[in-house]
């Protein structure tokens, strides 16, 4: 069994892999803290879902450095030496150059994300990255990672207009509006959030292929990138485990 790991900003997911694609995820919240809360909820699953008898790889990318030792160290404690784990680095992932400075300031995870499509397709490329901020990140034809654009995804939005207005108070969880034009404080809320989102990922896809004057295979992932799948102009790849099947790709190659 392989078990890729990413630790996100705001999640940690598991995926479990017997092929490529995962037979399996499971997503747990945090809050840049290892509280005993997370460490009960990761143990029990682990507990229920791991099969300790059979050789176990597992591959950990984290954008959260803190939480790595907590990780490995529970993981281990499950095992007698039949387990074999590989902190992703950016010096593992030789296909593609960094053009980014510092090298070492670009997230793993987006890095990760451009590796797997790379795979699917021939750059250039573009991924958009839907999580706690959401991403834009290109590859060039030269297998070169050149950049791309970070702004704030849909929790934190929501969270900002939440904690810095006085009557914005919406208890429910995000849903995609169904009109651009709401009647509720909520529905309003709602469609601000999504349609900035929408809008400005058209605007700079269209702004970016026009400036390069070239025409970019575009894949979409990410935890709220399933509330915007067949909604733009566009049409990207769907790959809601981009990161994770990255993950596992660059371990097995590895091996």
């Amino acid at each position: 069994m392989f078990v890729a790991i990413s630790i996100g900003n705001s999640t940690i997911k598991f995926g479990y892999y017997t092929d490529h694609e995962p037979v399996s995820t499971y997503t747990f919240s945090h809050s840049k803290n290892f509280t005993k809360e997370c460490v009960e909820l990761i143990k029990n699953h682990i507990g229920q879902v791991w099969n300790f008898e059979k050789k176990v790889s597992v591959g950990i990318a984290s954008v959260v450095p803190q939480f790595n030792t907590h990780i490995i160290q529970l993981i281990q404690s499950y095992f007698n030496g039949n387990l074999n784990i590989t902190k992703i680095t950016h010096d593992l992932i030789h296909r593609i150059l960094i053009g980014y400075l510092p090298p070492s300031s670009l997230g793993i995870d987006r890095l990760l994300g451009v590796y797997e499509a790379s795979f699917l397709v021939s750059p250039p490329l573009i991924t958009i990255d839907m999580g706690t901020a959401t991403t834009i990140n290109v590859l060039n034809e030269k297998y070169e990672f050149e950049g791309g654009v970070i702004f704030p995804g849909i929790e934190i939005s929501l969270s900002e207009l939440k904690n810095k207005t006085a009557q914005i108070n919406v208890a429910t969880e995000f849903e995609p509006p169904k009109e651009l034009i709401g009647n509720t404080t909520e529905q309003n809320l709602f469609s601000g959030v999504f349609h900035s989102q929408l809008f400005t990922i058209e605007q700079l896809i269209l702004s970016l292929t026009e400036k390069k004057n070239t025409r970019y295979e575009i894949f979409l992932t990410g935890g709220n990138a399933r509330f915007f799948n067949n909604r733009f102009q566009f049409n990207p790849y769907y790959v809601p485990n981009l990161v994770l099947n990255g993950i596992h790709r660059l371990c097995s190659t590895s091996s």
